[in-house]
């Protein structure tokens, strides 16, 4: 056994102990799982802008048509007197600079793939140049990353995080996202908004400071019949973060799943009862409350 053990090292059998390569974590990413890493935020405007910019570059005017957000989606939303009026938003909001870290919406299940292929080509073009490869020590290898759509199981896996959804439906601490609403509304002005007939003012003020407001951008239920609807999705990058490290699990922009017609997470269009990690949001199209947050593989050969 010793003599064709060290024959079959003189002529270039397989070393006793392969070399151990740890793929790089995919910018913006936490890892959920085995080579599994998922979008700390959703896909903003920026990154839809960009991803437009370079179509219309390399893929013609026809291809960059295509991929256009349908802007006209905003007359979606149901609010009463708005104070941001669906003109506003479907003028400004996927290129206008106080939008541009918002999450893009109005896009289609075929778009969000046809992202998911370009994000693809276009990182790993840049991350196997020479000296990005000499930058990680993988001089020599090939750097192969393959953005998605998550599984509901992929997506889930990512909103819970460490927490247990059995006992933490939305992966959060009750503590760590409900607040009294007596600190964020003005009861004298809330009680004023009320159409009659109405409660007592002082019956109002008593059952809010019992009542409490999630800190997602969802849709609140208050007494008196009242809901306190956000106009549209904050910035990605500014809200709760998950005990991974994720921005707006919750609330904000459901976010589309591998499979059409379906997205998780709820949205500020949806209530907090309707958004939790294993409810699931169903479309028929672009809508604005309708986005998309990416997961990768990672391969180094």
């Amino acid at each position: 056994m010793k003599l064709l053990l060290r024959l079959a090292l003189l002529i270039g059998g397989f070393p006793l102990f392969a070399q151990q390569i740890t793929p790089p974590t995919p910018p913006n990413t936490v890892q959920v799982g085995t080579n599994l890493y998922v979008d700390k935020t959703e896909v903003a405007n920026l990154h839809w802008l960009e991803f437009l910019y370079y179509i219309r570059r390399d893929s013609g005017e026809a291809y960059y048509r295509q991929m256009l957000p349908d802007t006209s989606v905003w007359v979606q939303r149901t609010l009463v007197n708005p104070q941001t009026p669906p003109a506003e938003l479907i003028q400004n909001y996927l290129r206008a600079p106080q939008y541009r870290t918002h999450p893009v919406v109005g896009i289609s299940y075929e778009q969000a793939q046809a992202y998911a292929r370009w994000r693809s080509r276009a990182v790993n073009q840049a991350i196997n140049q020479p000296r990005e490869l000499a930058a990680l020590g993988l001089q020599g290898r090939r750097i192969v990353v393959e953005y998605r759509l998550p599984t509901e199981e992929e997506w889930m896996q990512a909103a819970a995080g460490t927490r247990y959804i059995g006992r933490h439906p939305y992966g959060f601490r009750e503590k760590e996202f409900l607040v009294r609403a007596s600190k964020r509304i003005d009861p004298q002005q809330a009680w004023e908004g009320l159409a009659d007939p109405r409660p007592s003012r002082k019956a109002f003020s008593r059952s809010l400071r019992k009542t409490y407001l999630p800190l997602f951008q969802v849709v609140a239920s208050l007494p008196a019949d009242l809901h306190m609807a956000p106009e549209f999705p904050l910035s990605t990058t500014e809200g709760l973060q998950n005990s991974l490290g994720l921005l707006h699990s919750i609330g904000n922009v459901a976010e589309m799943i591998l499979g059409p017609g379906q997205a998780k997470g709820g949205s500020f269009m949806h209530p907090l009862e309707a958004s939790k990690i294993s409810d699931m949001q169903r479309y028929v199209g672009p809508a604005p409350w309708l986005g998309l947050r990416l997961v990768a593989s990672v391969q180094v050969e």
